[in-house]
C-alpha cells in the first residue's frame, strides 16, 4: 500500500496503550510531555492552544495516510499529563480491520501529525522542547520495536524527525480556510500587496497563511515565502482565485517555475487543490513528471488566460528591471562624455515600437 505524504512537517510517536470500548470507538492518550523516540517532549500547553481549533475538522487516519481518514476524535482535552482523546471510527472495511487489530491488542499506540517552526521550541540536554504546535491529525500507528524503524517510516513519508535547534524543514503551508474573493478580483503580487498581508508590526504568521509554501529556517525573511494567492481585501486576508491559479502555474512552471524541494510539490499541489474546490474549479491532473513547460498539462481557458496574463507580468517586470539597468549605465557613461551609438539605440527603438504596440491592446481609458 502507498501512503501519500502528509501535508505537515513533523510526527510525535509515544508507545501509548489504547482502551478499546464498543461500537469502534476507544480512548487513550494521544501525547505525554514524556520524551519520545526521537528525544522530543511536546508540552501540554503547546497542544492546548491549538486543540480547539483541531476539533473543528478532528482528522483520524491510519499510519499518517492523511488522504484516508479512518475515523474522528469524538471527545479530547489536555491536563499536566498530556493529550487525552476518545476516537470513534467510521463504518468502512479499513476501519473494521483497525478496530479489531485493536481489540486483539496488535494496534496500541496513537501518534500526532503537527506543523511547527524552529523557534516554536528549544534544546536543552539533548532533548527538544516544543512549547507552541500546529495540531493537524491524530492517527493510529504500529509502533516497532526497534526505534530506528519509526525513523524510517517518518522518512518514507517525507517527515524529520530532529530536535528543534537543529531542525531543517522546508514544507508546505498548512491548509487555512480563508474567505473568498468574487472570482474576477484582480491579482498583482507586488511590494505593496506584500507589505500590506505582513503589517506594521510584522505578523508572519499571517504572511504564512497567505503562501502556498514557506521555508520555516527562515521565518522572519520575505524571499522564505513562495507562491502567494492571498490578499488583504477589507482589513482581511482573503483568498484571490487568480492568484490561486498563478500558484498553480508556477508549480508546473509557468514564469520559470518554483525552485521548491520535488518532496514538497504534492503537499503544495494538494493545498492549492482546496482551493480550486472552494472556487468550484477543477484542477489539472498531479504527474511527477511534469515538464518544465505548460504544454503537455491541459488547463481550462479561464486558466490559461491567467497564465498568459501572469507571463506578461513576469516579462513587464523583466523588461522593467531591465531598462533601470541600461538606464543607470546610460547615466554613467554620460558623465564621462560618452554617448550612445546607433548600434545600441536602433534595438532600443525596436523594444519601443513593440512595447507600444503592446499598449494598444489595453482597454479603452486604462492606463
Amino acid at each position: 500500500m502507498t501512503i501519500t505524504p502528509p501535508p505537515y512537517a513533523r510526527i510525535h510517536v509515544l508507545p501509548l496503550h489504547l482502551k478499546a470500548a464498543a461500537n469502534q470507538a476507544f480512548e487513550g492518550w494521544a501525547s505525554t510531555p514524556a520524551v519520545d523516540r526521537e528525544g522530543e517532549v511536546i508540552l501540554p500547553q503547546a497542544i492546548a492552544a491549538s486543540l480547539e481549533a483541531y476539533m473543528r475538522n478532528p482528522i483520524v487516519t491510519y499510519a499518517h495516510d492523511w488522504l484516508n481518514p479512518v475515523g474522528r476524535t469524538v471527545e479530547a482535552r489536555v491536563t499536566e499529563e498530556g493529550l487525552w482523546v476518545k476516537i470513534q471510527l467510521g463504518r468502512t472495511a479499513r476501519a473494521r480491520e483497525i478496530w479489531d487489530l485493536i481489540e486483539d491488542r496488535i494496534l496500541r499506540s496513537l501518534s500526532i501529525g503537527f506543523n511547527a517552526r524552529p523557534d516554536d521550541g528549544e534544546e536543552r540536554d539533548g532533548i527538544g522542547y516544543w512549547r507552541r504546535i500546529e495540531l493537524l491529525e491524530i492517527s493510529v500507528v504500529p509502533i516497532p520495536a526497534n526505534p530506528q524503524a519509526t525513523v524510517t517510516v517518518a522518512r518514507q513519508l517525507g517527515l524529520e524527525m530532529l530536535p528543534p535547534a537543529r531542525l531543517r524543514l522546508k514544507a508546505a503551508t498548512p491548509f487555512v480556510n480563508l474567505p473568498l474573493a468574487p472570482e474576477e478580483t484582480p491579482w498583482r503580487w507586488d511590494v505593496r500587496a506584500a507589505s500590506d498581508v505582513l503589517g506594521d508590526p510584522p505578523d508572519w504568521d499571517r504572511f504564512r497563511r497567505a503562501h502556498f509554501w514557506w521555508d520555516p529556517d527562515r521565518p522572519h525573511a520575505r524571499d522564505s515565502y513562495k507562491l502567494p494567492f492571498a490578499r488583504m481585501l477589507n482589513g482581511e486576508l482573503t483568498a484571490v482565485w487568480r492568484g490561486v491559479a498563478a500558484a498553480m502555474a508556477a508549480l508546473l512552471g509557468a514564469r520559470g517555475g518554483v525552485d521548491i524541494p520535488p518532496t514538497d510539490r504534492r503537499p503544495v499541489y494538494e493545498h492549492i487543490v482546496r482551493y480550486y474546490e472552494k472556487f468550484g474549479k477543477t484542477p489539472p491532473e498531479f504527474r511527477s513528471d511534469w515538464p518544465a513547460g505548460l504544454r503537455e498539462v491541459r488547463f481550462h481557458h479561464d486558466e490559461l488566460d491567467i497564465f498568459a496574463e501572469e507571463q506578461v507580468l513576469w516579462a513587464a517586470a523583466e523588461i522593467q528591471r531591465l531598462a533601470a539597468d541600461a538606464a543607470n549605465m546610460a547615466r554613467h557613461w554620460a558623465k564621462e562624455g560618452r554617448f550612445l551609438t546607433p548600434w545600441v539605440t536602433d534595438p532600443l527603438h525596436a523594444a519601443h515600437s513593440a512595447l507600444a504596440s503592446l499598449l494598444s491592446f489595453s482597454l479603452p481609458g486604462s492606463s
